[in-house]
Formats: structure tokens, sequence, C-alpha cells
């Protein structure tokens, strides 16, 4: 990876987006149990837009990021049609956030 600044919330989400790329299964499941976590807080899909969209980061990282907006959004599109408002609100508040990045 380039030389990246970074604030700890980013090294946070880099680090378990590495870590689901960890052979130990353990490390693996913890860092999956995290970033779930993450996703129900407000800003998780503006930070994953950053990563994918930083063409100084490895390009696996950012693949990582991808695929997890692209999972959130499938999940979002088809499947949550009991969505949350709260749920509703944080996707709506964030959605230039996540699109600018990544279309500009």
């Amino acid at each position: 990876m380039a030389n990246v600044v970074v604030d700890q919330d980013q090294q946070w989400l880099l680090n378990c987006l590495s870590a689901t790329l960890d052979p130990n299964p353990d490390v693996r499941n913890f860092a999956e149990a995290s970033l779930n976590q993450a996703s129900l807080q407000p800003g998780f899909g503006s930070a994953l837009s950053k990563v994918a969209a930083n063409k100084e980061l490895a390009v696996g990282l950012r693949q990582i990021s991808f695929s997890i907006m692209i999972t959130y959004l499938f999940q979002f599109i088809f499947q949550n049609l009991n969505i949350s408002f709260h749920t509703l609100l944080i996707f709506l508040k964030e959605r230039n956030t996540i699109r600018d990045p990544i279309f500009h």
C-alpha cells in the first residue's frame, strides 16, 4: 500500500477489511462481525465508498469495500422490505456521499 494518510476510523476499517482475508477463521469471523456491527452506524457506506474510490490503496482492499457496498445495496433493494426507518434514513442521508467518490 502506498503512503496513505488515514484517520483512526479509516485505519480500523482498513484493518477489518484486510482481516476478512486472513487464513485464520477466528480472525475472519471477528472481522466480519465487526463490519456487520459497523454497517448499522451512520457513515459506514460513505467510509466504504471512500476506500473503494481511493486509488492509492491496494486493489484488494478497494474490491472488498466495493463488494460489501454492493452486497448491502442488494440487501436493501431486494430483501429489506421490512427495513427499519432508522436504516432507511441512514441510507438516504449517505446516498450522495456514497455516490460522489465512485462516479467522480
